[in-house]
């Protein structure tokens, strides 16, 4: 073996203060080691080579020609995109004033108001609603 790559395949002592760059030519070399480390630069390779240019998108460009987003469409937008969820009022707990909801509500608690639901109603043993 030559001189040279000796000294790059010799292990080194753990105390030396090596430069930045022989940290660097260090790390490299200890990736290309092994099974592992071949296959690590072949995954990366293929991983890298299989980009296009059309898999980067420009933001600012892609946004240029829409208009702005007003509060009502962000609003319907997220309703849209808003699963429906129980609402569950368990027991002990006192609502004093009007109780108003979407979705299918169910009530163990008591409630000390008027109640508008859209959804269905469930009203527990131990609901008291006056």
């Amino acid at each position: 073996m030559s001189e040279e790559k000796k000294a790059k395949t010799a292990p080194r002592t753990k105390g030396l203060d090596l430069t930045a760059e022989e940290e660097f030519d260090e790390l490299k070399l200890a990736g290309k080691k092994g099974l592992f480390g071949r296959f690590n630069r072949g995954f990366n390779d293929a991983l890298q080579n299989s980009r296009g240019p059309d898999r980067h998108r420009d933001a600012v460009a892609e946004m240029a020609g829409k208009p702005e987003a007003d509060a009502d469409g962000l609003a319907i937008r997220r309703a849209r995109n808003v699963n429906s969820q129980k609402m569950i009022i368990p027991e002990g707990v006192i609502i004093e004033g009007s109780l108003t909801g979407g979705n299918e509500t169910e009530i163990s608690g008591r409630i000390e108001g008027d109640i508008s639901v859209d959804g269905r109603l469930f009203l527990g043993a131990s609901a008291l609603v006056s």
